[in-house]
């Protein structure tokens, strides 16, 4: 009898026990499932990308990858000899105000100089700037007249190609007098005043004006920072400041910019004692980018699904945020730009330039397209759209470097300079004088 009565007393804790300890198990099978799915989710994409990764596919193409920074690269040519100065886009102090007597707000970069741009096929491209700092050969400036101009940010100026392979240098085999005023980092109130500093003094019969969709409307926000482009000052006589003949001054002020100790002070930013072991940029400079230890680093930090994750989040909010917030702003800068350069009897073209985004799995037009190709058609600015041209060829992204993202490579630069004669009514098989003067 007292065994009957305790009975109940001694397994009571047993029966209550077990329903505990069935929910932690339950719980911990959840988390366990949860955690296996994001990390085995998290391998898969990460081996594809990592196996995708530029130094991978390089690799497997026979290209040897060149893992320096530009930095490294220029004290390298230093040490050869060579004038080497980086490429240094928007080379604006932060601290410029407005152009005085005593001061440039420079458009291009260091004149006369070997000019080291960027690596995204394999190995660094460099060019011999001309007289005032942009990627052409110095005998455009010899005053006889120019037939085009192009004006526009990196993509214009050439990274990451060779001075060959430009978009001007397509153009110029067929109309040689094609003077490139292209430079990284500039947005259309960059083009404006680089038109008015460089373009209209020579007067060139064709002016194409580049729009990259991929950042030229942020870089007209950051723009709108500095008043001297803010106000469009260079619009009057007053507000420019005769860049053509302040080559020297413009050399003097990027001294402080590229001395050695610039140049090893940026390197030391690179080291990965500089930014903690663990970040990608670190492991890139310690390892390179196709090191199993950045992939492991990768991998252990969910990265790919992360960023996967805000790339779905900012397509699922982006028709909250105004899609073209200074629309107005720039409509003004085109159209002074078409009236500067009918002024001289010329003519303003727009080249729309397509970014590696639109064309990736699921990627979308960029949503302020529609808007931008509107407002020149409504000025009666002729349209170079370079996004058909892609797609024509039935895999767009190789045209850029292993069909990742970043700048066109030599194929997308050559179709370009195609497109831009082929709007000009000329064509590679009537290259040379003729071509030119029938412009």
């Amino acid at each position: 009898m007292t065994s009957t009565l305790l009975e109940p007393s001694v397994r009571s804790p047993l029966r209550s026990s077990t329903p505990r300890a069935s929910r932690s198990l339950r719980v911990g099978v959840v988390l366990g499932s949860v955690a296996l799915a994001l990390w085995g989710g998290e391998l898969v994409l990460a081996w594809s990308q990592h196996a995708a990764g530029r130094q991978a596919l390089a690799r497997r193409a026979g290209v040897r990858y060149d893992r320096r920074t530009p930095s490294q690269v220029v004290l390298d040519l230093r040490a050869r000899g060579l004038d080497a100065v980086p490429a240094i886009n928007r080379p604006w102090s932060t601290a410029f105000t407005a152009p005085t007597p005593d001061a440039v707000f420079p458009l291009g970069g260091v004149p006369n100089r070997l000019t080291v741009l960027c690596n995204e096929s394999g190995s660094y491209a460099s060019y011999r700037s001309d007289p005032h700092g942009f990627n052409n050969p110095p005998e455009l400036w010899d005053g006889r007249p120019i037939d085009v101009v192009l004006l526009g940010d990196s993509f214009v100026q050439g990274s990451c190609v060779g001075p060959d392979q430009t978009i001007a240098a397509g153009v110029r085999r067929v109309v040689p007098r094609t003077l490139n005023l292209g430079y990284g980092g500039n947005g259309p109130l960059g083009l404006l005043a680089t038109l008015m500093e460089y373009a209209q003094p020579i007067r060139p019969a064709r002016v194409i004006w580049s729009f990259y969709e991929g950042n030229d409307l942020d870089d007209l926000q950051q723009e709108l920072a500095y008043p001297y482009l803010r106000t469009m000052a260079v619009l009057t006589a007053n507000g420019r400041q005769d860049l053509l003949h302040r080559q020297d001054q413009i050399a003097r002020d990027y001294v402080p910019w590229v001395t050695r100790e610039a140049m090893e002070q940026a390197l030391a930013r690179t080291h990965p004692h500089t930014q903690g072991w663990w970040t990608y940029d670190a492991l890139c400079a310690r390892f390179g980018e196709d090191s199993p230890w950045l992939f492991a680093a990768q991998w252990a930090k969910l990265s790919t699904l992360r960023t996967m994750g805000r790339t779905v989040l900012a397509s699922l909010t982006a028709g909250r945020k105004p899609v073209f917030p200074n629309e107005e702003v720039f409509r003004r800068v085109l159209l002074a730009a078409r009236d500067a350069t009918t002024s001289w009897g010329g003519q303003l073209y727009m080249l729309y330039l397509p970014e590696w985004q639109r064309y990736r799995p699921f990627g979308r037009p960029n949503p302020a397209r529609d808007e931008v190709l509107r407002i020149a058609a409504q000025l009666g600015i002729p349209i170079i759209d370079i996004d058909p041209a892609f797609r024509a060829s039935g895999h767009p992204r190789r045209y850029f470097p292993f069909g990742l993202p970043g700048h066109y490579n030599a194929d997308g630069y050559r179709l370009v300079a195609q497109r831009i004669l082929a709007a000009l009514g000329a064509s590679e098989d009537r290259a040379g004088p003729a071509a030119s003067s029938a412009l």
